[in-house]
């Protein structure tokens, strides 16, 4: 991503802490970064079937 022009910020967890990082960042984009979101993001932006099932194996990997 930084290779891009974009900057990763860090911050606490939760919502509203998310939401300040933002404003004080001036961000255009700001979410939790965990792997099942960004699977989740791939399967929709390439409509790669098989990544849903990555993504699928992971969750269950993680329930266990």
């Amino acid at each position: 991503m930084t290779e891009h022009g974009s900057t990763l910020v860090r911050s606490r967890v939760g919502h509203s802490f998310i939401k300040q990082a933002i404003a004080d960042h001036d961000a255009v984009f700001g979410g939790p970064a965990n792997i099942e979101s960004l699977l989740r993001l791939i399967v929709e932006a390439t409509g790669d079937d098989s990544m849903n099932q990555v993504r699928q194996d992971l969750i269950a990997l993680l329930d266990r």
